[in-house]
């Protein structure tokens, strides 16, 4: 099953917007070659925070406002340095209220 995500690299909080880098994504077997402009890219494993939201495009700043500002302090745990990224889990035209079903997904390690 084919999967979109975006991986984001850098910290919008400490790099200036224009250099801010983003990878668009979609699952693929390993085997998969890559050629041209397109390339391959492994999300490195270990231990990441998965919160769920059904959200309209105005309320993804918000969303990770509250992970990273309301959740991440209260839960134990402290950012790790591996990318975090949004999982897409639907076509917002087949959500009744064309809502964003995702997944932002937050490395972390204990404190």
């Amino acid at each position: 099953e084919t999967r979109m995500l975006c991986v984001y690299h850098d910290n919008p909080d400490l790099t200036e917007p224009e250099k801010l880098r983003v990878s668009a994504c979609i699952t693929v077997p390993k085997s998969t070659p890559a050629e041209g402009e397109v390339g391959t890219m492994e999300v490195p494993g270990g231990r990441y925070a998965f919160a769920h939201f059904e959200l309209d495009p105005s309320e993804y700043g918000a969303a990770w406002t509250w992970v990273y500002g309301t959740w991440l302090p209260s839960s134990g745990y402290q950012p790790d340095d591996r990318p975090c990224f949004e999982l897409y889990l639907n076509d917002p035209n087949q959500h009744p209220e064309h809502k964003h079903v995702v997944e932002i997904v937050a490395p972390v390690r204990p404190l």
